[in-house]
């Protein structure tokens, strides 16, 4: 597995961030619930007395009907959990939806088709056009808001509904739990605006090249990353990540850095404060999944500090893992022989 420092595509603004509303949608195609959700639970820590029973649930940020069809286990953690916190408060993102409009909106006198090479605005109209809109609509946008409205266009165009994150938020909500966020509207908006233009530029031009190669097979970003979702397999989910990526190391290492990385510590640091300070609570975290796995995921930065914890619902094994393993135990098998006839005939 590659590091995940890799490129933010378009594909990944979806299960990355949760600022803005949902695309919504009349229907969604009826499926059932994921048998697999990314659900951990922190249960103690190393070396102490301690114990905790809060919640970690990775998320995607999209409204399929394989998402808001809540499997029984999580239903059930968030049904005993005194409160929910997702990246932000589902209430204040929706207040705050008109305002960030305006933070997508260049200053006087500069223009989205000025900004980019040509070449590039025509292949991101011919995008938009079949979205059914045009760049011309957006000509005042800023390049890091195109990516959000491209995102949000592909979700309304598949057919999403209400988002996971704003489901549970109501839930918890009605169901009269504490209901909060671990960011605030200003700091995610801040973590998309640091973006140059230039490294924006080499984004949308990738994420334009990654959508054009899966258009040819009859699939799109977002499909692809929610498929690997569904499986509730963390390396199916950082596979799908990285197939939507560049190789520009530097490029991802300053693209990654502000939207992935700075943030899981901060998230980090915040779930860690709330478990400590009432530890007999029980926290539920909602969080978009790429949050969670990898090296620098939530779930790794948890446990150096010492957290214990545990996956609730892991996958399967596939065939090939079980015969993977199958075939490590046999090497192991063939060793401890070899080893003990050596040492046999040591003795002699």
């Amino acid at each position: 597995m590659k590091p995940m420092k890799r490129i933010l595509s378009l594909a990944l603004a979806a299960a990355l961030l949760s600022a803005w509303p949902a695309a919504q949608a009349a229907t969604a195609k009826p499926s059932t619930a994921t048998k697999y959700p990314f659900l951990w639970r922190i249960e103690g820590k190393e070396r102490s007395n301690q114990h905790f029973k809060s919640y970690l649930l990775g998320t995607m940020h999209l409204g399929d009907r394989r998402l808001v069809d809540i499997p029984e286990v999580v239903d059930k953690a968030l049904a005993g959990a005194d409160a929910l916190y997702c990246e932000l408060a589902m209430d204040e993102a929706q207040k705050m939806a008109p305002q960030m409009m305006l933070k997508m909106q260049l200053p006087p006198g500069e223009s989205l088709s000025g900004q980019l090479p040509r070449d590039l605005y025509a292949r991101l109209d011919a995008r938009l056009r079949k979205l059914g809109t045009s760049a011309k609509r957006f000509d005042r946008f800023r390049l890091w808001g195109i990516t959000v409205l491209v995102t949000q266009l592909e979700a309304t165009k598949a057919g999403m509904t209400e988002s996971l994150d704003m489901t549970l938020y109501k839930d918890a909500k009605s169901d009269g739990l504490t209901v909060g966020g671990l960011e605030t509207f200003e700091e995610q908006l801040d973590a998309l605006s640091q973006t140059n233009k230039q490294d924006s530029i080499a984004l949308l031009r990738k994420s334009l090249d990654y959508m054009a190669q899966l258009d040819k097979s009859g699939k799109s970003a977002i499909g692809v990353m929610l498929d690997a979702y569904l499986t509730g397999r963390e390396d199916a989910l950082l596979d799908a990540a990285e197939e939507s990526m560049g190789t520009d190391t530097e490029l991802n290492d300053r693209v990654m850095r502000p939207l992935l990385e700075a943030r899981n510590v901060k998230m980090t640091e915040r779930i860690i404060e709330k478990i400590e300070k009432d530890p007999k609570k029980s926290f539920f975290f909602a969080i978009g999944a790429l949050h969670f796995v990898g090296k620098e995921g939530i779930i790794t930065m948890l446990r150096k500090k010492g957290y214990k914890v545990r996956r609730v619902t892991p996958p399967q094994p596939t065939w090939e893992e079980f015969l993977a393993l199958r075939q490590r135990l046999e090497d192991m098998r063939r060793k401890t022989q070899t080893l003990e006839r050596e040492l046999a005939a040591a003795k002699k």
